[in-house]
């Protein structure tokens, strides 16, 4: 009877560590944020009764950034975009880092609110950015479907690249 109590602790105790390490796996650890491979993971999961939208955003000039400061207050700017993010995700929304600088938000919005949640984090980081001021880029697309996330992300990739052409600082949707 002791050793069946001492292998169901043991059991408990490795549930808790698979737990644990899972979420370090889902999780970046600079920012916080969700990590690609989770994010996919998560999308498999997604309600498609209701209207999603994507949103790219990257950090304008972030190599100037870099080289101008250093890599310390680089990574510290993306650390802080993330926790803004995160903080200002809808209730059921997902984000992850998704590359160096750049981040995807998946958010059960409307295209219009969307679009309005990107420009309220834009304006908040060119506001509230500190101790390094930076400002960030956005691309906004609705989502049809989960199976189609690939090609929406692809037109909110194109929308960042038009709001960075058109001079950054910028939300394209």
């Amino acid at each position: 009877m002791q050793e069946l109590q001492k292998l169901q602790n043991r059991i408990q105790e490795l549930e808790a560590q698979l737990v644990h390490y899972k979420s370090q796996w889902e999780k970046d650890s600079l920012t916080g944020c969700l990590r690609r491979d989770a994010f996919h993971e998560r999308l498999k999961q997604l309600d498609n009764t209701q209207s999603w939208s994507v949103i790219i955003i990257d950090i304008d000039h972030f190599k100037r950034i870099n080289d101008s400061f250093g890599h310390d207050t680089g990574d510290h700017v993306i650390a802080s975009l993330g926790r803004t993010l995160q903080k200002h995700l809808p209730p059921g929304g997902l984000c992850a880092r998704w590359g160096g600088e750049e981040f995807v938000m998946l958010v059960p919005l409307s295209l219009a609110s969307a679009r309005f949640l990107a420009e309220s984090l834009r304006r908040w980081v060119q506001q509230k950015a500190s101790p390094t001021p930076f400002t960030i880029s956005a691309g906004v697309e609705l989502l049809r479907s989960s199976q189609e996330f690939t090609e929406s992300l692809a037109q909110a990739d194109k929308k960042l690249y038009q709001a960075k052409a058109s001079g950054r600082n910028q939300v394209a949707a």
